[in-house]
């Protein structure tokens, strides 16, 4: 039988998850419970290099160019037709290889 600890780990975490809605519905403004955890209130505190990958389809669409604008850090966006989700899976086509160009980041940018 393999290590299914990680499943213990998963389960755990989840059944102790609040449920985030009735938080988020007292704040439908931005405010500071937003802006505390948003990169938008201070691009310079970014030092690390960043890949931001997304896609037209996404509602978080305008990220990727405000990152690649405003970082001084390394920073490296890409963007094509795909809805919220990893572009290898994501539709419409064409999909790219994100896992290589992930391991191509983090090998120059992370090592």
């Amino acid at each position: 039988a393999g290590d299914n600890r990680w499943r213990d780990l998963w389960m755990t975490r989840l059944e102790n998850q609040s449920f985030l809605l009735p938080l988020w519905l007292s704040h439908q403004h931005r405010d500071g419970y937003w802006k505390r955890g948003s990169i938008c209130e201070d691009f310079s505190a970014v030092k690390a290099a960043v890949l931001s990958i997304g896609g037209w389809h996404d509602g978080y669409r305008n990220t990727i160019s405000h990152l690649v604008t405003n970082i001084e850090a390394p920073v490296k966006g890409i963007v094509g037709p795909w809805i919220h989700k990893y572009p290898h899976y994501a539709g419409p086509k064409p999909a790219i290889g994100f896992l290589q160009e992930a391991l191509r980041w983090w090998d120059r940018w992370l090592k």
